[in-house]
């Protein structure tokens, strides 16, 4: 959803209009970016009831950024893995600043030489397993159960047993997958709808459900095993389960846009108020 008003008639409101009906004007646009926000559609099809819980592998990152390798060749598979990792990088903060929920959001970074954890994507030309993709995985941790160290690695198979190909948004939809077992996801089992779901063909979910993204969040608020969140993890009472289409996953979330919106408002109305007292 997005409000456009321009700046001539914002300056030519404010300048004519009287300060209670500026301050009705500035309720207005808060009121309708709100609206939107709550009333903002579900694009794919979800569960009506039951009870939806999302497994952990066992692992949390202890840092941040996590380095990604991916194989370079060929272009369309590599772009295809970089929309992926940028899905997951912005949902994760579309999640906390929609919900209030405290995270520390992990950031995939594409990297050519990777430290001591990392993700490696490596692109398979034959499928050779009855799944499109595979990720393995392996964590170390000290005697605190402090997590020090964590691989994993991520096949994707470009071409099919039956003679078929996976195309960009395929690609895309497998690797978000992977990148969220890459996460510390293990698969769901209540909906084929849901990203974690053990990727079915043809239904291309390419967004992590809000229920993915919240086990996200709390894994990204530990570093030990010892304070790992309960497993399975499910949704508190006041984050409904969807699944938000990738148009609802801004580069800047849409609440910070309302705020500054309506902080400059609010800025010239208080200066047209001094600005009118003084005459």
């Amino acid at each position: 959803m997005f409000l456009y008003v321009s700046e001539g008639f914002i300056s030519w409101f404010m300048m004519t209009a009287r300060v209670e009906y500026c301050l009705l004007f500035l309720l207005l646009i808060l009121s309708i970016s709100v609206a939107g926000i709550s009333a903002m559609p579900n694009t794919y099809q979800q569960p009506l009831s039951g009870t939806f819980e999302q497994p952990l592998i066992g692992f949390s990152w202890p840092t941040q950024q996590i380095p990604v390798v991916v194989e370079e060749h060929p272009e369309y598979a590599r772009d295809a893995v970089l929309d992926a990792m940028q899905i997951w990088n912005l949902a994760q903060t579309w999640f906390s600043n929609t919900y209030m929920v405290p995270s520390r959001p992990y950031k995939f970074v594409e990297v050519e030489q990777p430290g001591q954890s990392y993700v490696k994507i490596t692109f398979n030309q034959t499928q050779t397993k009855d799944d499109w993709g595979y990720t393995w995985w392996y964590y170390w941790y000290d005697s605190d159960g402090v997590f020090y160290k964590i691989t994993v690695l991520i096949s994707l198979d470009l071409n099919l047993r039956d003679g078929g190909s996976l195309g960009p948004t395929e690609l895309q939809v497998l690797a978000t997958h992977e990148l969220g077992h890459a996460l510390g996801l293990n698969h769901t089992v209540f909906s084929e709808m849901d990203l974690m779901n053990h990727f079915s063909p043809g239904h291309r979910i390419t967004t992590p459900s809000t229920l993915n993204l919240y086990a996200v969040a709390l894994l990204s608020g530990v570093t030990s095993r010892n304070d790992m969140p309960q497993n399975p993890v499910t949704l508190p009472q006041n984050i409904p389960y969807w699944t938000p289409s990738e148009s609802v996953i801004p580069e800047i979330p849409f609440p910070l846009i309302t705020l500054t919106l309506g902080l400059g408002i609010a800025m010239t109305l208080i200066r047209v108020s001094k600005w009118r007292r003084a005459k």
